[in-house]
């Protein structure tokens, strides 16, 4: 079994208020960040190709941050056709920094 993990390349805002969102390309401790109700900020261009026939065994979204005041959120979502519809994953409250990964393979048969 392979495991391949890719981070994004490219960002574009949904709703405005991040704060360098190129920042959030990887777990370096330079961060993007918003105090801004509502803001959207999109990622992609994770870089994954496999070759034709490739079976795909599970796929997770991870997201390492915090929400600085308690009772505010971030959420995560994730889009497989360029932004049309979207998939909830998970609402992140913890006020202390944590890496975590979530388990999306039951959602859908993955090519």
């Amino acid at each position: 079994m392979t495991v391949t993990t890719n981070s994004p390349s490219s960002t574009y805002v949904i709703t405005a208020g991040w704060i360098n969102p190129t920042n959030a390309y990887s777990s370096d401790n330079v961060r993007t960040y918003t105090n801004i109700a509502n803001a959207q900020q999109g990622y992609g261009n994770y870089g994954f190709s496999f070759a034709a026939g490739t079976v795909i065994d599970k796929v997770e979204f991870g997201i390492e941050g915090y929400a600085s005041i308690s009772g505010d959120s971030m959420n995560l979502y994730y889009s497989v056709d360029g932004g049309a519809d979207w998939t909830f994953v998970i609402m992140v409250t913890s006020t202390s920094e944590t890496l975590n990964y979530y388990d999306r393979t039951a959602d859908r048969t993955w090519t």
